[in-house]
């Protein structure tokens, strides 16, 4: 027998990411006092390290400026450093904005099909949970690969050279390159513990940059849902020019204004991080290429390439749903204009002309009002990054 799913469910893996760093991004009825203080201190624990960690990035940036470091080491530093940079910012986002996402998404609850299997089986509700669970899976199988690669590659190397072959004089590295304020080189314990403080650090945020687009993926999915169900309604039925025709258009109208309000409400939420999202990707990746077209060990390219397959998955996803978004808000003005317009009466084409107006100007997922999020989006970024990669390439060149 199926399970009735719930809203929860849909939101499982971004607050099950967002738990291991403490971060709660809304507020659930009848959440006990001392687990919200456990999650408080760990999140605060997390956030602190985070950003002591980006400050010890950022002292290396300088040190490099003045000639203490190797060029390319400050440029990958840099790349970390718009990682993390971003991580950090979407968590305070997420913080400031923990009262509006918690209202919205108890308003995404009210609306969800919890009447019954059967009706969820008309809305297909298990089909877009599976879509949205398989994205993110494969999101977050992605991040935490990359993570565990970058974490354990300095210390595995170094263990290798060490008990395997013998090599006592082999250097010791760290997972990201910073400054720290003891010397930990030739010091067992004190190398363990900034391995150990860097690699919390990536995990940090990681979770925290990429739980917060799960979020979003399982909002836009059920927005989506929500969309394709009024199209299906509206397909389905045919106009008898009956009084019950007047009572289905204002409900299709209802449920219509509240996905738009909703949808309106999402931009609001999301728009400013998506924003620095695409401006802090495009940087990133820049980095990750001029590194990559100058020469690079096989294990720094490893690393390279995958954080390069990991910004460019990121920047597409967040277009993907943008477009599905809009597509679905579009597909209710075509059921509209296919309803049988010739049988029904004066006032239900007056309703149908306003539905289909309304729904001919499209749902837009947007990084504040200046760019609107759809694939084509993903060219736009992919071709600024080139034009940085450009510019600093021939820097380097010359």
């Amino acid at each position: 027998m199926s399970k009735l799913i719930s809203f929860e469910d849909f939101l499982s893996y971004a607050n099950a990411l967002n738990a291991t760093i403490g971060l709660v991004a809304y507020e659930k009825p009848n959440t006990k006092p001392l687990k919200k203080l456990i999650f408080d201190v760990i999140f605060w624990l997390n956030f602190i390290n985070l950003n002591l960690v980006l400050l010890g990035e950022l002292v290396f940036v300088i040190e490099s400026v003045n000639g203490r470091h190797e060029f390319l080491e400050m440029i990958m530093a840099l790349s970390y450093i718009g990682f993390v940079a971003l991580g950090s910012f979407k968590t305070c986002i997420i913080m400031q904005k923990k009262s509006h996402l918690t209202t919205y998404a108890r308003d995404m609850n009210q609306i969800f099909p919890n009447a019954s299997i059967a009706v969820q089986r008309e809305l297909n509700v298990r089909k877009y949970l599976k879509y949205s669970k398989f994205f993110s899976i494969m999101f977050s199988t992605m991040c935490l690969a990359m993570l565990v690669f970058f974490n354990f590659e300095a210390i595995t190397e170094w263990l290798i050279a060490t008990e395997l072959r013998g090599d006592q004089n082999a250097a010791q590295h760290l997972p990201y390159f910073m400054y720290a304020p003891w010397d930990w080189t030739g010091n067992h314990w004190s190398y363990y513990l900034l391995y150990g403080i860097q690699c919390w650090a990536g995990h940090t945020s990681v979770v925290a940059q990429f739980s917060s687009d799960l979020l979003l993926y399982a909002f836009i999915g059920q927005l989506i849902m929500h969309f394709e169900a009024i199209t299906k309604d509206v397909s389905n039925y045919r106009l008898r020019s009956c009084t019950a025709d007047m009572d289905f258009l204002r409900n299709i109208v209802f449920k219509h204004s509240i996905l738009l309000e909703l949808s309106e409400r999402i931009n609001d939420l999301f728009g400013l991080s998506l924003f620095v999202n695409f401006a802090t990707s495009a940087v990133v990746m820049c980095f990750l290429g001029f590194q990559m077209s100058i020469g690079a060990s096989f294990v720094n390219l490893l690393k390279l390439v995958l954080f390069l397959i990991l910004m460019l998955t990121q920047g597409f996803l967040i277009c993907h749903f943008g477009q599905l978004l809009t597509d679905a808000s579009l597909s209710i003005a075509y059921a509209a204009f296919n309803q049988n317009w010739i049988s029904s009466d004066v006032c239900c084409q007056k309703m149908l002309i306003l539905i289909t107006e309304r729904a001919q100007k499209p749902v837009i997922l947007k990084a504040t009002t200046l760019v609107p999020v759809s694939r084509a989006t993903m060219t736009q970024l992919l071709q600024i990054s080139y034009k940085f990669f450009a510019l600093l390439r021939t820097m380097y060149v010359q």
